[in-house]
């Protein structure tokens, strides 16, 4: 009997750390992820490269209203 708890106890020990370690992986992924989605927007601004390609891009209603 005693053995058996010890086993139950340890493959619960174990999925928990698994579990965990699972979660972590996952929020590492993430950040990688969101990093990246950082990077390449960073890289698509810098290759835009005046301020005149910027401007024709945005909302003609909102370039108005600062010009005027």
């Amino acid at each position: 009997m005693v053995s058996s708890y010890a086993s139950t106890r340890s493959f619960f020990i174990k999925d928990a750390s698994s579990l965990a370690n699972g979660q972590r992986q996952k929020s590492v992924a993430q950040a990688h992820g969101a990093l990246q989605k950082r990077l390449s927007n960073s890289e698509r601004w810098s290759k835009e490269k005046t301020t005149r390609d910027r401007w024709k891009k945005m909302d003609p209603v909102l370039v108005q209203k600062k010009v005027e």
